[in-house]
């Protein structure tokens, strides 16, 4: 038998033997999440790259597009009032919004629901055209309902562009918030502003330009 003295240094090595394989395992648990994260890295960078460079080719359109979408809701709140020279002029608008939405549609790396919205969003625009074109008909119609039948398909034209501008909005809500916006802030709001700005800037700076040509037209003039 060992001594007692033999047996405690036995155990307290037993110990430290299992301190240190439960250290070199923890340890060795450390490094490969390191090196997992590390091989991530570069897959995390090029997926928000992607993602940056879609929002870049078709967030642009998507709210030109549905500032149109809106303008025309909008007008057809007067539609009863509309001439048929006015509902042509639209049919044409309606069918350069339709090119407009097609290459949206054709976007499959943004997921199916992002799909389905802007298919559900091209087919409420192509109802709409339908709707306006039926209303081009009944100008040529004669009888005592021509204008109720009118203005039933002129108000349900409004409807269907007023929902394909709502719809639009959700397939771009469902974007990365990071790639759809700059800086936080959306791409059409940050448009309207910095025109404003330029514009304004443009108007201070042609002030001075006025400034100095009338200045020299007054000298021209004393000469």
């Amino acid at each position: 038998m060992l001594a007692p003295d033999s047996r405690l240094r036995a155990v307290e090595a037993g110990r430290s033997m299992e301190a240190s394989l439960v250290a070199a395992t923890w340890g060795l648990v450390a490094v490969t999440a390191l090196l997992v994260g590390a091989s991530l890295v570069p897959q995390v960078v090029a997926q928000r790259a992607a993602a940056r460079q879609l929002a870049a080719q078709i967030v642009p359109d998507m709210n030109i597009l549905n500032s149109r979408l809106r303008a025309l809701a909008d007008r057809l709140l007067d539609a009863d009032q509309w001439e048929k020279e006015d509902v042509e002029r639209e049919i044409d608008n309606a069918e350069g919004m339709l090119s407009m939405v097609e290459p949206i549609t054709e976007v499959r790396s943004a997921g199916l629901e992002f799909a389905s919205e802007t298919f559900f969003c091209r087919h409420l625009m192509t109802q709409g055209r339908i709707a306006l074109l039926r209303a081009r008909l009944v100008y040529d119609k004669e009888g005592d309902n021509v204008l109720r039948e009118r203005d039933e398909h002129l108000g349900r034209a409004c409807r269907l562009y007023k929902a394909a501008s709502t719809t639009i909005e959700k397939a771009e809500s469902l974007l990365p918030m990071r790639s759809a916006t700059l800086e936080g802030e959306k791409f059409w709001d940050r448009f309207i502003r910095i025109a404003g700005e330029r514009e304004n800037d443009a108007e201070r700076a042609l002030i001075d330009s006025r400034r100095e040509h009338r200045v020299r037209r007054w000298q021209g003039n004393q000469q």
